[in-house]
């Protein structure tokens, strides 16, 4: 859905590493989620129109593009109902 690569996996233990950028994020498969009513991280992108559209194009429902003047982001579900946001901002 998001388009990563996966740099490594290890299914029997629930480990991967996905390419995101310099570091890499790994995931760790769990049975127990608490889920949170805020976004825990957000994913920063060189181009926010860019990466709201490619999720609507996998079928993402994604909230609006907000803009406070120095930060643009939005929101999104993963499949399991977790929050997640992306966001970009001028470095």
């Amino acid at each position: 859905m998001l388009g990563f690569p996966v740099r490594w996996r290890d299914d029997q233990g629930g480990y991967a590493a996905l390419e995101i950028g310099e570091t890499p994020l790994t995931l760790v498969r769990s049975e127990k989620v608490i889920p949170s009513s805020h976004m825990p991280f957000n994913f920063y992108v060189s181009d926010i129109v860019e990466a709201h559209q490619h999720l609507a194009g996998h079928k993402v429902e994604a909230g609006p593009i907000q803009d406070d003047g120095t930060v643009k982001w939005f929101e999104f579900e993963d499949p399991d109902g977790n929050k997640l946001g992306v966001c970009h901002f001028k470095e």
